[in-house]
């Protein structure tokens, strides 16, 4: 006797759904970057699209396929997740009746670092994110990439600062000018900084990268331990460095275009900047999205900005 295949049959209500698959899905993958491993434990959801006249997917053919593709890569080593998102959802699309079909990966995986005076290594935390959209264009699979990643760091807010040199020099006698130039107190946050870049899928940015733009917009690196001597400067550094949350934003996208000129216009950048202040119970929150080739235009003056 055979059994009935129930997602075949009708549904109660004929709606097409955008996304429907599975997540949570927890999965170990060794990862090699620049000649260094990186053990992950990726979290990843799969997703396809349902037409109106099926009741449900096969969702056991989209786990079927991420154990295949995972399993399959684990021999030799993975240098790019979101290669992996590109193959589970591309073959999720052959194995089952859809028209689009997402994937996407986090991870937390760490860098090595040194500290800045000492030059003591550390090895600093952070998240990885990838993703793969793949979609049905006639006989032809398309498919748009997605890489970001989550990093911390440290700012210290403008507003304070220009405060307490207001207090020193109208309280001390102090000239203005040498006020200036001391690294003055000031409340600081840590911050959390997400960015995101859509591309093509011929198109490559560096997840290393992308850590290396969201630091460098802060006003410090964040460091798992610290000497006296590299505390002083993290702090010293970073109060001659004071970004509130809206300039940190603004220089890491600032940031990703001058460190990727030539990416197509048609790249899509997510940008997220969320501090947690030490002041305040409520924190900041700056956010900017939009295509490449606008944000260069509004860099160049010619955007529209209003």
């Amino acid at each position: 006797m055979t059994m009935k295949d129930t997602q075949e049959s009708e549904p109660p209500v004929y709606i097409k759904l955008n996304r429907v698959g599975v997540t949570g899905i927890k999965k170990t993958i060794i990862r090699k970057k620049d000649g260094r491993y990186n053990v992950l434990l990726a979290d990843i959801k799969v997703f396809i699209d349902l037409p109106s006249h099926k009741k449900g997917i096969h969702m056991s053919r989209n786990l079927e396929v991420t154990n295949e593709i995972i399993e399959r890569a684990i021999g030799p080593e993975v240098e790019d997740i979101e290669l992996l998102c590109i193959a589970i959802a591309k073959t999720c699309l052959m194995k089952q009746e859809a028209t689009r079909a997402e994937v996407e990966m986090r991870a937390d995986y760490s860098l090595p670092r040194v500290t800045p005076v000492t030059k003591m290594p550390t090895q600093e935390k952070y998240e990885l994110i990838a993703k793969a959209v793949a979609w049905r264009d006639g006989d032809n699979i398309k498919v748009r990439r997605s890489v970001g990643a989550v990093a911390e760091g440290l700012t210290v807010c403008p507003c304070s600062i220009e405060s307490v040199q207001h207090y020193v020099t109208e309280n001390f006698n102090i000239d203005k000018d040498i006020v200036a130039k001391l690294p003055l107190s000031s409340h600081n946050q840590r911050g959390m900084g997400t960015l995101i870049v859509e591309t093509d899928e011929d198109e490559r940015v560096e997840a290393n990268d992308i850590v290396g733009i969201i630091e460098d917009a802060m006003s410090s690196p964040l460091y798992e331990v610290l000497k006296r001597s590299d505390e002083l400067k993290v702090v010293v550094d970073a109060h001659r460095k004071p970004r509130f949350v809206e300039d940190v934003l603004r220089m890491m996208v600032k940031g990703l275009v001058e460190k990727y000129p030539d990416l197509s216009d048609t790249a899509y950048v997510r940008a997220q900047q969320e501090n947690f202040e030490s002041i305040h119970r409520h924190n900041t929150y700056a956010e900017k999205s939009g295509f490449f080739g606008e944000i260069k235009e509004e860099l160049n003056g010619n955007g529209n900005n209003s």
